[in-house]
């Protein structure tokens, strides 16, 4: 119970970090799409618990970096990495592994690259 309010809580915070707040793009790099924008608006309030399901599942994997496991035998990053491509997969979407970064894409498809 304490879980799932909490996700209901921290789930438009986390969209809004995630729109927001960019790690590794400039501030000019930033600028997220109106249609990207609308698509996550309807994405929450069309499929809210579907949402925080897979938000819970993707924080139940310990993904901080442990120095006695390496990365590449870490079942717990290795979880996350099978669990995004299995979404990836059920979703439609394109999914590239390439060690340390996974890249899941929209494919050839003309507004991937808009």
């Amino acid at each position: 119970m304490f879980k799932k309010l909490a996700l209901r809580t921290l789930l438009p915070l986390l969209l809004q970090c995630a729109f927001h707040l960019p790690v590794y793009a400039s501030a000019a790099d930033a600028a997220v799409s109106a249609e990207a924008q609308d698509a996550a608006r309807y994405a929450l309030a069309t499929y809210p618990e579907a949402m925080i399901s897979s938000l819970a599942k993707m924080v139940s994997f310990n993904t901080v970096a442990d120095p006695a496991v390496p990365f590449a035998s870490n079942p717990q990053h290795a979880g996350f990495k099978r669990y995004l491509q299995q979404e990836a997969q059920r979703l439609g979407f394109d999914f590239h592994d390439y060690g340390h970064v996974v890249v899941i894409g929209m494919g050839g498809a003309a507004s991937a690259w808009a």
